[in-house]
């Protein structure tokens, strides 16, 4: 139904959109996972965040989300990590992989540059 109607979405000429895609879920090596997602409507625009834990078999443990107000998408993506991590460490989670679709996140968490901290 849904390819259904991106189908004819396309022949009206109102999207583009691509057919959905599948995906897959990763569990946790040990402890619980993160995946979170901040977005900005308009760059700055206004901004929130949310995100989610589960365990290593996937049950859902809690979610989270917020709003920040006028921000770009750096620091919405930004934030969602951090309040991510800070929600699961008050919950007693020690051990967090995280799980996010920023690559600028992963560059300023990972580069050893003094700068960007």
């Amino acid at each position: 139904m849904a390819v259904d109607i991106l189908q004819f979405l396309n022949e009206a000429g109102t999207t583009t959109a691509a057919p959905p895609r599948l995906v897959s879920w990763i569990p946790p090596s040990e402890g619980v996972a993160l995946n979170s997602d901040g977005n900005s409507f308009g760059n700055p625009g206004n901004a929130g965040f949310g995100g989610l834990l589960r365990d290593a078999d996937g049950a859902w443990l809690f979610g989270f989300y917020g709003t920040i107000g006028l921000a770009d998408s750096l620091l919405a993506e930004l934030l969602d990590l951090l309040m991510g991590l800070s929600v699961g460490w008050n919950k007693g989670f020690r051990r967090v992989d995280c799980f996010c679709d920023s690559n600028n996140d992963i560059h300023l968490i990972m580069v050893d540059d003094i700068q960007y901290h």
